[in-house]
């Protein structure tokens, strides 16, 4: 949908068609905003996505995909324009009238640079300002980026995995005049854990030698929070309206009560079983945060945590958001 994989999930119907080298999925789904706000007659509000994505194989090394997404609130009822998997959503939420929703567009890239690395990238406009595309500042120019490179059997060693990734999302991008039509669900970011209003780098290895997997993970990265004790938004928090901004202009990533979030993880497995994958594993995280501006609620802090145990992955999904 967004930078990364979904971070809360929602119920969901999906549709796929695949053509030559052409790629195309549609897909509805609803969510629910559980902010006290937006509890009416003691039910919560809900809310429906819909989203369309193109992926084209230009080239066998080459791949370009494009997105929109549309969001509705639940008092509007679920559109029926939103099931036709050729419409464009803007002219859907043309029809409806301006507050009805709020749509986004966003391209993607992937390029296979040689056959063990891959160069990968997204971009997603929430909204942006023609007039103002010289003033990235402007308050109205919302979007995010994201690029990547992994490197498999980096060094020509085999089962060695190597990645990195920057990801940057600007002030507002994800909110909404009316916090219920924000990207989020049960009071998660759908885009991204951090929301808006945030830069981070991200490090990324892991190796396998027979049964045994070691992997790490460093995260590096700033992000502006609000002030929970105010109406006024800075760009970080998109339960908050961004009709309540701090400004209209000279707007910048990690505005507001900039904080150093350092993240390190390691992971060590030995597999016992294949079959089940009954597994002995280990692990060590860290975590620094550093707030710029320390307040009774808002506090820099230092967390270690140790991890030992057995487990057994059936099915073995994981999501990495």
């Amino acid at each position: 949908l967004l930078l990364s994989d979904v971070s809360s999930p929602m119920p969901y119907l999906k549709m796929n068609f695949k053509f030559w080298k052409f790629s195309y999925t549609n897909i509805w789904m609803w969510g629910t905003d559980v902010r006290a706000p937006a509890v009416i007659n003691e039910e919560h509000a809900r809310k429906y996505v819909a989203a369309h994505y193109l992926s084209i194989n230009i080239t066998n090394r080459l791949n370009i995909g494009f997105f929109e997404t549309a969001l509705s609130k639940g008092d509007n009822g679920f559109d029926i324009g939103f099931l036709n998997p050729l419409i464009f959503y803007r002219s859907v939420e043309f029809g409806r009238g301006e507050g009805a929703g709020n749509a986004m567009i966003g391209l993607t890239t992937k390029y296979k640079l040689t056959d063990n690395i891959m160069l990968y990238s997204q971009l997603i406009i929430d909204e942006f300002s023609l007039g103002k595309i010289s003033d990235l500042g402007y308050w109205g120019n919302k979007f995010g980026m994201q690029l990547g490179v992994k490197y498999f059997n980096a060094f020509n060693i085999k089962n060695l995995f190597l990645q990195t990734e920057l990801n940057s999302v600007r002030p507002y991008t994800f909110s909404h005049e009316d916090p219920i039509l924000n990207y989020g669900n049960y009071s998660q970011p759908l885009g991204h854990a951090w929301g808006a209003n945030f830069w981070e780098a991200i490090g990324i290895a892991s190796y396998k030698f027979d049964r045994w997997t070691a992997s790490s993970k460093i995260i590096l990265g700033k992000k502006g929070f609000d002030d929970s004790g105010t109406v006024t938004s800075y760009g970080g928090d998109i339960y908050k309206s961004y009709e309540d901004r701090l400004k209209n202009n000279n707007n910048e990533i990690a505005q507001g009560n900039t904080a150093t979030i350092f993240i390190a993880d390691f992971q060590g497995r030995y597999l016992i079983n294949p079959s089940n994958n009954l597994s002995l594993f280990a692990g060590l995280t860290f975590r620094k945060f550093s707030a710029k501006t320390e307040t009774s609620t808002f506090k820099s802090e230092t967390s270690t945590w140790f991890t030992v145990g057995v487990k057994v992955d059936l099915f073995n999904w994981y999501l990495d958001f």
